[in-house]
């Protein structure tokens, strides 16, 4: 049985995805994190202003992931669009597993915003802005997409776990320069 490995070449180990994309990246990725830890932390909290704040902090980084997410896909379509090359070549694989993590990028923090929306209540944001309820108020639906945002969310973030796993892949592995070209410059 033979093993093959892709060797890195020049073109690979240079070619690096532009500064704004590893930005945009690694945010994304920072605020996943904290959302899905501000509501697993809320989870143990009794009611209260510690809960309500947790919430608040948990629901902000939540809008950000979906922005942040909407933002990378019309940046990547933009560059597409006037030509930019990409650092490394995607086989169909990665471009399903990206297809897939940016529906769950928008899709998790969506159902939060329609269940808080369906419980009759406004979204706030950092405490600075309050995103008025876009919907009517139905407890049997909110109740529902509340199961349902918890059950998305528990599988992002495997599937966020399986993303960085493939990198690590990549790296190790493949020594192809996929994790490279998105890591930040260190000066």
């Amino acid at each position: 049985m033979t093993t093959h490995l892709i060797q890195p070449t020049s073109e690979a180990s240079t070619r690096r995805h532009d500064g704004l994309s590893i930005a945009l990246h690694w945010s994304v990725a920072l605020a996943v994190v904290l959302t899905y830890g501000f509501g697993l932390l809320r989870e143990g909290l009794s009611r209260g202003p510690s809960r309500d704040f947790v919430l608040l902090l948990h629901m902000s980084f939540g809008i950000l992931v979906m922005a942040g997410a909407v933002f990378r896909i019309a940046w990547h379509a933009g560059r597409s669009s006037l030509g930019a090359r990409q650092p490394v070549s995607a086989t169909w694989a990665a471009k399903l597993a990206h297809l897939a993590l940016y529906a769950g990028l928008i899709a998790v923090p969506l159902a939060g915003l329609v269940m808080v929306w369906t419980k009759g209540q406004a979204v706030p944001f950092f405490g600075l802005v309050d995103m008025p309820q876009l919907l009517p108020t139905n407890r049997i639906a909110s109740k529902v997409l509340e199961e349902v945002h918890e059950l998305m969310a528990h599988g992002l973030v495997a599937f966020v776990g399986l993303h960085a796993a493939a990198a690590l892949y990549h790296h190790y592995v493949l020594k192809d320069g996929v994790l490279a070209a998105m890591l930040p410059r260190v000066r």
